[in-house]
């Protein structure tokens, strides 16, 4: 019997362990469906509200409070235990946008009436005028392209008895100095080779649509013809390039970013492997420099060889690429709080998140101060002062919030993966506290960027490296004219009209679009029919 009752026993204990490890396992499989489960249901709502919500990252406590209900005290209490107190704006009727901005006065027309109709139906005696009633429209004329005939007279003397040297076997001819063309035997004018790369490159019209322009006003200009020029002149502006390039590298500060673009005809690639547009900037006496460079590749030799000799801080997003490149370069590395930002609004996105809300307001606190920063007119230390005493400790908070929320929430999760984000970039999110010349951000790269990004919806594509080459380098001109308050076309006409005869690294240099004086670009624009 006790055989029996031990024997019993053991299979008993087989059992138990058998059945609760299938239980335990069981356990794992729900767990991890479960997971699964939240998973999804975040990518579908992300991906419905991609497809049919705002795409702005814009937040407030209002939308929290709207679209996110909890039991809890409200997020603004930790930003500030105080109670906020809450200001109604007074009404402002808009005013009347003035018709003199529209466009400057061509004609007046005035309709009279005829000296048969200027006479009063009931007594025959004249009418006078006592008032004038006036309306008015905006015309349009559909652009004009004429030709330039340039003439050079040229001069001989027939004098027989002329002391000119007897060993010269034919008369000295003279004529006047020869323009130089932007292209030897090309028709292209600088006027025309603005407007070219401003329609494409500012306004994001293909040469195939230019193509069809300009034969509606009886010019037959092919897309092929515009691109050669694109290309040829593209690759004369470099030296203008190289000089704000190595402005930027003497600068204090920098920024760099990437975005894809298709490239064809790329030696030993398939044309549908990506490559990619890189943007740095800088500045040099607070005047911004844009450079654009095409690479077939993302990896980090391309900002290592463009930033070389460069001893500043770099802000960037958290692409580990940047992380080698600030290593190699030793580079002080500042990071983006739009991109933590970013990762949170995704987060409520996919659904209801009281450590995303919580997360966006401590953000949105921060880029309160940023704002009084940035619309009022502070020192340096002044700066530094309102960072240290009031966004300092909000930072702190905010990275307090997400080690506490690490440990609960799913790794996966969009908040997961926001937390990670944040928690990883957070000594490079706290370098801007330290530099008043350091902002809060990446985004007005992401705003120069932006442009291209237009255009690529557009074009679609570059046909061939040369192409995307030429391209980046007009890009990098015309937008850094547009970033310093230049007017695009006249600053490319001028530019374009003087390249012909410079020479030497210093012209090169002085006439690009971060040191030239803008009242110069204004005086030319008046002196040939333009406003700016």
């Amino acid at each position: 019997m006790p055989d029996n009752v031990a024997e019993l026993k053991e299979i008993i204990t087989f059992y138990h362990k058998t059945v609760s490890a299938e239980i335990e396992e069981k356990n794992k499989q729900i767990g991890k469906i479960k997971a699964e489960n939240i998973i999804l249901r975040e990518q579908l709502l992300i991906a419905r509200a991609w497809r049919f919500a705002h795409r702005s990252e814009k937040w407030t406590i209002e939308d929290q409070q709207q679209a996110h209900l909890f039991d809890e005290a409200e997020i603004a209490a930790i930003i500030d235990d105080k109670p906020e107190s809450v200001t109604i704006k007074t009404h402002k009727r808009r005013k009347k946008r003035s018709r003199d901005k529209l466009a400057p006065i061509g004609d007046e027309i005035v309709h009279e009436l005829s000296p048969e109709e200027q006479v009063c139906e009931h007594c025959a005696g004249p009418l006078t005028e006592f008032a004038r009633d006036k309306n008015e429209e905006l015309e349009y004329i559909p652009a004009q392209c004429y030709r330039i005939i340039h003439h050079y007279p040229q001069y001989v003397c027939k004098n027989p008895a002329c002391c000119r040297p007897v060993d010269l076997t034919t008369p000295e001819v003279k004529s006047a100095l020869r323009k130089k063309s932007l292209i030897p035997k090309s028709f292209l004018s600088a006027g025309l080779a603005a407007y070219l790369f401003i329609s494409k490159f500012v306004d994001h019209l293909p040469f195939y649509r230019l193509e069809r322009i300009f034969s509606r006003i009886g010019v037959s200009l092919s897309r092929a013809t515009m691109s050669l020029w694109t290309i040829v002149i593209g690759r004369k502006l470099r030296r203008v390039v190289v000089g704000m390039r190595n402005d930027l590298r003497a600068g204090v500060f920098a920024t760099a970013d990437e975005t894809p673009m298709q490239v064809f005809n790329e030696k030993g690639r398939d044309n549908r492997l990506k490559s990619y547009m890189w943007l740095f900037t800088g500045e040099r006496a607070g005047r911004p420099i844009l450079i654009y460079q095409y690479h077939p590749s993302r990896g980090s030799p391309i900002p290592i060889k463009f930033l070389r000799k460069f001893t500043g801080i770099l802000l960037t997003d958290g692409l580990a690429v940047y992380n080698k490149v600030t290593s190699v370069l030793k580079l002080l590395h500042a990071g983006c709080w739009a991109h933590v930002r970013r990762g949170f609004t995704d987060a409520l996105k996919a659904g209801a998140s009281k450590t995303a809300d919580e997360a966006l307001a401590l953000i949105q606190a921060m880029y309160r101060i940023e704002s009084i920063i940035r619309n009022g007119s502070l020192s340096p230390d002044q700066i530094l002062h309102l960072r240290q005493s009031q966004t300092k400790p909000i930072i702190e908070k905010f990275f307090q919030l997400m080690k506490e929320a690490q440990t609960k929430i799913l790794p996966r999760s969009e908040t997961g993966k926001a937390i990670a984000y944040a928690l990883g970039q957070e000594k490079k999110l706290m370098i801007f506290l330290e530099f008043s010349h350091v902002p809060i951000d990446n985004n007005i790269t992401e705003n120069y960027i932006r442009p291209f990004v237009l255009g690529r919806k557009n074009w679609l594509f570059s046909g061939s490296p040369r192409g995307a080459s030429a391209s980046v380098t007009i890009y990098t001109i015309t937008q850094t004219a547009i970033a310093n308050g230049l007017d695009p076309y006249w600053y490319m006409r001028y530019l374009l009209e003087r390249l012909p005869a410079l020479s030497k690294y210093q012209d090169f240099i002085s006439i690009a679009p971060h040191r030239i004086d803008p009242k110069l670009i204004k005086q030319y624009a008046a002196t040939h029919g333009g406003k700016v």
